[in-house]
Formats: C-alpha cells, sequence, structure tokens
C-alpha cells in the first residue's frame, strides 16, 4: 500500500503536528478525519496531501468558524 502525508496547517500557516498523520492507502484511497478543539484558532486551514511514492501532492482549504 502507498503511505499519504496527510498534514494539517492552522490560519497563520503553522504545521498542527496533532491532525497530520501518514495514512495508508489501499488502492490510491485512505479516509481520515481530525475533530477540531473548541481553542482552535478560526480561518482558513490548510490541509495538504503527498503521496510519498509518486511525490504528488494537493491541498485544500477548509473554514473553521468561531
Amino acid at each position: 500500500a502507498r503511505i499519504l502525508r496527510v498534514a494539517v496547517y492552522d490560519p497563520s500557516g503553522k504545521p498542527v503536528p496533532h491532525y497530520s498523520a501518514n495514512l495508508p492507502a489501499a488502492d490510491g484511497k485512505a479516509e481520515s478525519f481530525f475533530q477540531s478543539a473548541l481553542n482552535d484558532q478560526p480561518g482558513e486551514w490548510k490541509i495538504t496531501v503527498l503521496d510519498l511514492a509518486s511525490g504528488k501532492e494537493s491541498s485544500q482549504t477548509i473554514s473553521l468558524l468561531p
């Protein structure tokens, strides 16, 4: 199985290690979730997924409301 590195960044661009993970991707697919904390900074958070085997990367932003 491939390994996907999921990295989560707060609105200031700082990595948040406790929300990040390495996920096994059977057939190129993986699922995960994280529960935000009540004291997490509101704003645009960035989630990046890197396929460690191919080097391909994709990012998405999510809005965390106060």
